[in-house]
């Protein structure tokens, strides 16, 4: 698991469909200003209610917070 959080940045380097990416000027495709911060630490002291804002719409909201900081704690003893 290295230092990763979270699996759809994997999905998407190994993804066949993937060989040829092209940037896109699509601005719902790309990362909300929210989503850039990588302090882990801030992610872990997320509540409730700041997770399901923050992913309303994002896959990550999938694995619950829970999960989240699983892979959070995983992650930082990987570093």
């Amino acid at each position: 698991m290295g230092n990763w959080i979270y699996g759809c940045a994997v999905c998407q380097e190994v993804c066949p469909w993937n060989k040829f990416p092209a940037e896109t000027s699509e601005k719902r495709f790309l990362p909300g200003k929210e989503n850039m911060d990588r302090n882990l630490k801030k992610l872990l002291d997320m509540d409730d209610e700041e997770f399901n804002t923050r992913f309303e719409k994002n896959a990550i909201k999938r694995i619950g917070l829970s999960g989240l900081r699983r892979n959070i704690n995983i992650a930082l003893e990987n570093i």
